[in-house]
């Protein structure tokens, strides 16, 4: 299970649905190595990470879309955008580079959202101006957000080697070391169909067309979230 701290802000707490997946680090690394040798037109690279928008995955990351898309009932017409982002870089004195890794990608069209880490990890989750909560990921755990609202939180990794749990009830906080080196995050977005699509704009009338997607309707998501 995962664990978050609420501070003001929206828990995500028994809001997150989990499916343990069976991979090794060595698999994957060498399934997106394969994967680059035999299509490197396949996957778009920017800054430490790389993504899939039309299919063509990594095939340990195929084996995982399959294995999510029947385990939550996803169907075909949802196409997968898969995002993979490496471990940090070090410098001379063996400090990362960036003290920090954000991910903050806003995406209205997203239905579901898994994030997936390879090794333990604590991330800050925020959405709009709420405060952060605290939440916990166990490697090789896909954890599904809340529908329509994974594509619209924003998660923050520290870099840092010590990764440190909070207190919980019955529990202190706990230090521990991470091998940050062995931790690649994996972002699963399914995104809405044209039939979906349509059906939330029929449920959203009588508001205007041009309205559709502002953040109005956000807010209306946090409320359904906070229920």
């Amino acid at each position: 299970m995962s664990r978050t701290i609420k501070k003001n802000g929206i828990s995500l707490k028994n809001k997150l649905e989990t499916f343990h997946l069976s991979f090794e680090l060595e698999e994957l690394k060498k399934s997106i190595e394969e994967n680059l040798e035999k299509n490197p037109s396949a996957s778009v690279s920017s800054h430490n990470k790389k993504a899939w928008f039309n299919g063509n995955f990594p095939t340990s990351i195929e084996q995982m879309d399959r294995q999510l898309r029947k385990r939550f009932s996803i169907g075909e017409k949802n196409k997968c955008v898969s995002v993979v982002y490496y471990p940090p870089e070090f410098d001379t004195n063996n400090k990362p580079c960036e003290k920090i890794l954000e991910i903050n990608q806003n995406k209205s069209n997203v239905i579901t959202r898994f994030v997936i880490s390879t090794i333990q990890e604590i991330c800050d989750v925020t959405i709009g101006s709420h405060e952060p909560d605290k939440l916990e990921l166990r490697p090789w755990v896909a954890y599904k957000t809340p529908e329509m609202i994974g594509g619209m939180l924003s998660y923050t990794f520290s870099n840092e080697k010590s990764l440190i749990i909070p207190p919980r009830k019955g529990f202190r906080q706990v230090r521990k070391t991470k091998n940050v080196s062995n931790r690649y995050l994996i972002i699963l977005d399914y995104l809405v169909s044209k039939e979906e699509l349509q059906e939330l704009k029929n449920l959203l009338e009588p508001n205007k067309p041009e309205d559709f997607g502002k953040d109005t309707n956000v807010l209306e998501a946090l409320k359904e979230l906070d229920n």
